[in-house]
């Protein structure tokens, strides 16, 4: 029932835990925010929501599923602003501690709405 999630949540979201372990065997020194500032969490953020909106637009539905796909499509834009506001952006005009919390947040409501369309619409 929740295979879908090991594929889809946790072996992407190896690539932080594994780049700071690098990191520490390397014997350099990073802080967790510059660390998830380049927006690899945004990208990430936006192929979940890209993948479920796919399956979502499969299942034939009640209201719920427009509801479902528009709060995907906003959720989208949102990625797709921040994740262009991390690359483009310099350190003088953005604080890296800034980026990466709108990063974490965005990747968390992210998964919680996944899941909950999951949950709720049956594709699980």
């Amino acid at each position: 029932m929740w295979e879908w999630s090991f594929y889809s949540i946790v072996l992407p979201l190896m690539a932080i835990p594994l780049t700071y372990f690098g990191y520490w065997i390397a014997n350099r020194r990073t802080q967790f925010f510059r660390l998830i500032r380049d927006g690899q969490l945004c990208f990430y953020a936006t192929t979940m929501l890209a993948v479920n909106l796919n399956d979502l637009l499969k299942v034939k539905g009640s209201a719920a599923v427009g509801i479902f796909v528009a709060y995907h499509i906003f959720m989208l834009v949102l990625a797709t602003y921040i994740y262009g506001a991390s690359v483009t952006l310099s350190n003088q005009f953005v604080s890296t501690k800034r980026i990466a919390i709108f990063s974490l947040a965005l990747t968390f409501l992210t998964l919680l709405l996944v899941i909950a369309t999951r949950i709720r619409l049956g594709v699980i």
